[in-house]
């Protein structure tokens, strides 16, 4: 994805704050953030940098809360088998436990 090519943005229209916060996004989160970024309408925006920033904290929280704004993530139901192995753990300790202080 090259976003200067599009002509909506410029290499000094994103100052360093909002390219760092971007590089703080996985690969796939921060391609919705820019395809997002780029379907907008940009013709008003006097500051892409905060409108950018503004993006990423909205993906951000529909991210945490579930919704994921596009991501086509699903979330997954726990490991059935990695809860099988937790959970007789957890028994023998609690069995150590218990003849310990008998």
């Amino acid at each position: 994805m090259n976003l200067y090519a599009s002509g909506k943005l410029a290499h000094a229209d994103l100052d360093e704050r909002a390219l760092d916060a971007l590089k703080e996004f996985p690969v796939e989160g921060a391609l919705n953030v820019l395809t997002q970024f780029l379907d907008s309408n940009l013709e008003h925006v006097s500051n892409k940098s905060a409108y950018l920033c503004g993006v990423m904290k909205t993906y951000r929280q529909k991210s945490r809360a579930g919704q994921g704004s596009g991501s086509g993530t699903v979330a997954k139901a726990p490991d059935e088998d990695k809860i099988k192995v937790i959970v007789s753990i957890l028994k023998c300790v609690l069995v150590s436990l218990l003849f310990c202080t008998l």
